[in-house]
């Protein structure tokens, strides 16, 4: 058998083994997150699922641009009595340039929360690491004046600074202080979501149940 037949049955074997386990972590992550919601007593919907099924429109603002968003392991539930979704988010990003556009599949973990808000469009991004890069690469970063070390701990980005400044008073920018830090958070119109990375079941719940209280007294003063 000559080598080039070789060396593309290898590549072969080494594709149907990525498949093989990548179908194995979903299911068990698909069953550890049933689990989750189960102990919670949160309804459960495995997915994929269409994010306007839910009546969720935002999922293309958060990612920029971006197409075919879908909802896996989604537990509704409701934080500070308001409606809330906690579920995997699958979506391919697309990078254009003046020549060539390209696309790459992004996973993630949101808890999207939906109430009567009205929230300027801005994101919260947490101080450090890639971020202090991102800065330096052009990345604008707003001072909430009334509140210095909420702009140090947070990163605020968005399009309308006034509107931004405005809305972050010192009665809201307080229960952040609380929140873990690690994780980002965007505002827009009724919708506020927490980006949690697309870390192991067992943390997302972890994480969830720590900030509960302190999510709700954002979402009291949002």
């Amino acid at each position: 058998m000559s080598t080039p037949v070789l060396v593309f049955g290898g590549f072969l074997t080494l594709f149907a083994i990525g498949v093989a386990y990548s179908f194995h972590y979903q299911k068990k992550r698909t069953q550890r997150f049933q689990d989750y919601a189960l102990r919670h007593g949160y309804d459960f919907r495995a997915g994929p699922v269409d994010p306007t099924e839910y009546g969720l429109k935002d999922l293309t603002t958060i990612s920029g641009r971006s197409e075919k968003h879908r909802m896996y392991n989604i537990c509704p539930t409701r934080i500070g009595g308001y409606e809330a979704f906690l579920f995997d988010h699958k979506y391919r990003r697309v990078r254009k340039s003046r020549n060539s556009s390209s696309t790459d599949s992004v996973n993630e973990t949101l808890l999207m929360i939906k109430g009567d808000f009205n929230l300027p469009k801005f994101v919260l991004y947490p101080e450090g690491g890639l971020m202090n890069l991102a800065k330096l690469l052009g990345l604008d970063d707003i001072e909430i004046h009334s509140d210095p070390e909420f702009s140090k701990r947070f990163i605020v980005a968005g399009e309308r600074m006034d509107q931004i400044q405005n809305y972050f008073t010192p009665e809201r920018t307080m229960p952040y202080r609380s929140l873990d830090t690690g994780v980002a958070v965007q505002g827009s119109g009724n919708t506020l979501t927490f980006i949690l990375m697309y870390m192991p079941v067992a943390q997302v719940s972890a994480w969830v149940e720590k900030n509960k209280s302190c999510i709700e007294n954002i979402t009291r003063v949002a």
